[in-house]
């Protein structure tokens, strides 16, 4: 199929399936897995797959398949599997039920069916006609919602002596989702505006110290969850669904009639001992991370410190490291510092040391012993791998040049690329053709406060 023929293949879509397409994306976006490239691989395959499939169905007499499609998103603690199996006769809608955007009945009703028909084929500036009040407005409402939560999360964070305020997903996918997050923080907000009537400073300055819990939510980090949230159950137990992570962040599921009762169970000063030792283990390796990239040889030293325990064994990894810092300085020092970064993981499925280049990152085992870390440093493959890094960051840099020239030429507020490494090549081709064209689409319309992505399944020449 040529690239004419999918052209705007998603615009056949009733505007309800395209929405709901939109909020699966966001969930899935290869980008937002930087640090797993396992799952980021896994996403851009399926994301393809389905492009394909979506795409096919629109052609008439298309040689049908039906689809498996799997997918990587954000959990409450991990990342979560999400799978779904497309038919041949063309139906989005298995794919909007496993993600949650659609019940049963309405999978039985046809949600989701794709008719059968000639793909749109209409240029690239009538589409933008169509879609961009709808771009700028939903834009804007994120940006306004996205606000009103940062600054909901700093207020109680000051008032209350939080170290952090947090809500279950950084990245909302939805103004839905954003509501619902919204809720979840009033409710808190509530909460603690009628159980403790003034900050912890102010009780304590009135009666000499404040209550038991006032004085044990000081420094604690705190993630709040709409009970709306079905993937957020966190237990079998109906009357208690919040609870204390391993790192001492309290999960607190928000019902208003519930959190009275919740707080009361919550051993709040084991969150407290949690949170500190956490803390401890955090600025250890901060402390660390310096001084490793200088022995190693690298720009970048990286680990994924959200899990519990990952702090800890990078401590202990990087300790190990260090103890042996003779011996590796001299066998490095004449070499320059390595352009790809190295990434202590903990998949015991993984090889100890394994290069991946399309993020352009080492990546060890946490078993990895120093001789076997210097053994691969020193070998033709690591040279290999760090001229691919060198070339990719040159590639990487034309590429931010190339958005941030169409981003002028176009006055958006941000021009992205959603593609693969292996299309770079096609997203600069893009962006210059935004620019040749800049004149005649700005001439048609104002995209200030609206972000373009280039994406591959459409073509940007019209």
């Amino acid at each position: 199929m040529t690239a004419k023929e999918r052209n705007f293949a998603r615009n056949r879509l009733p505007d309800g399936d395209k929405k709901l397409l939109r909020q699966v994306v966001r969930q899935v976006h290869p980008d937002l897995f930087s640090a797993d490239p396992a799952a980021r691989a896994q996403n851009s395959a399926s994301l393809q797959a389905l492009n394909a499939y979506v795409s096919e169905l629109g052609q008439r007499g298309g040689n049908r398949k039906a689809v498996s499609l799997c997918f990587y998103a954000p959990g409450a603690h991990e990342l979560r599997q999400i799978s779904a199996e497309l038919p041949r006769h063309g139906s989005l809608g298995p794919l909007f039920l496993a993600f949650g955007l659609i019940s049963a009945e309405e999978l039985e009703a046809g949600a989701g069916l794709i008719a059968e028909g000639d793909s749109d084929n209409r240029n690239f500036l009538s589409w933008l006609e169509e879609t961009v009040a709808e771009a700028a407005s939903a834009s804007l409402n994120h940006r306004n919602m996205h606000g009103q939560i940062q600054q909901l999360c700093s207020s109680l964070e000051q008032q209350y002596g939080f170290s952090a305020v947090l809500v279950d997903s950084e990245y909302a996918t939805s103004p839905a989702l954003q509501q619902r997050q919204l809720e979840a923080l009033q409710t808190f907000a509530d909460y603690l505006q009628n159980h403790h009537k003034s900050s912890p400073a102010e009780a304590s300055d009135a009666s000499g110290g404040g209550t038991d819990e006032q004085q044990l939510l000081q420094g604690l980090q705190v993630m709040v969850h709409n009970p709306d949230d079905a993937e957020m159950r966190l237990s079998d137990d109906p009357d208690m669904q919040s609870y204390i992570a391993e790192d001492g962040c309290l999960h607190l599921e928000c019902d208003a009639d519930k959190l009275p009762r919740t707080m009361s169970k919550l051993d709040l000063e084991e969150a407290g001992r949690l949170q500190r030792l956490h803390n401890y283990w955090l600025d250890r390796a901060s402390m660390l991370m310096a001084e490793l990239c200088k022995v190693l040889r690298m720009e970048r030293v990286l680990y994924d410190p959200q899990h519990h325990q990952n702090a800890q064994e990078f401590v202990l990894w990087a300790g190990n490291i260090l103890e042996n810092r003779k011996e590796l300085l001299s066998q490095l020092a004449s070499h320059d510092v390595f352009r790809f970064s190295l990434l202590l993981h903990f998949d015991e499925d993984s090889p100890v040391l394994e290069f991946v280049e399309s993020t352009c990152i080492l990546q060890a085992h946490v078993s990895c012993t120093w001789e076997q870390l210097l053994q691969h440093l020193l070998s033709q493959t690591a040279a290999d791998a760090d001229s691919a890094a060198a070339e990719s960051a040159e590639g990487r840099a034309s590429l931010a040049a190339a958005l941030r020239e169409a981003e002028v030429a176009l006055g958006a507020s941000q021009v992205i690329s959603v593609c693969s490494e292996a299309d770079r090549s096609q997203v600069i081709g893009a962006a210059r053709r935004l620019c040749g064209n800049a004149d005649a689409i700005r001439n048609a319309l104002n995209l200030s406060g609206v972000s373009l992505a280039i994406d591959d399944c459409y073509e940007a020449a019209s």
